[in-house]
């Protein structure tokens, strides 16, 4: 249901630890817990995931963005071969967590270099 992408410039100080920290403070009701490079953040029956992604597809998926992003330095976008990806599978027909999902977007975008895009309809979040 809901989905976004943190790319990591190559400066950034994105930590998955450091991440799960700030998750923590933020959701002191809910379940924060790591499992490699991933996050899951849980309250009864929903949940919301970040997973951190490196590689040269990652690279390849920058580029494309950066193509379709308008007014974003092609250049800062494209050079970007991490990425944090949030995601909710959970069904949230009414929105009651749409709040958290923002929540969540916000944490990623404290972390300096990070640039917080919707990959389904390309654009700045």
């Amino acid at each position: 249901m809901y989905l976004a992408y943190g790319l990591l410039q190559p400066t950034s100080d994105f930590a998955l630890a450091e991440a799960q920290n700030r998750l923590a403070a933020m959701f002191p009701q809910y379940s924060v817990a790591t499992n490699g490079n991933q996050i899951t953040v849980s309250h009864h029956k929903w949940e919301i995931e970040l997973a951190l992604l490196d590689g040269p597809q990652i690279a390849a998926d920058s580029q494309h963005l950066a193509e379709k992003l308008v007014g974003i330095d092609v250049p800062t976008i494209a050079g970007c071969n991490r990425r944090v990806e949030v995601w909710s599978n959970t069904p949230d027909q009414h929105l009651e967590h749409f709040g958290d999902y923002q929540t969540v977007i916000e944490v990623v975008k404290s972390f300096s270099g990070v640039i917080a895009v919707d990959p389904k309809e390309p654009g700045l979040l």
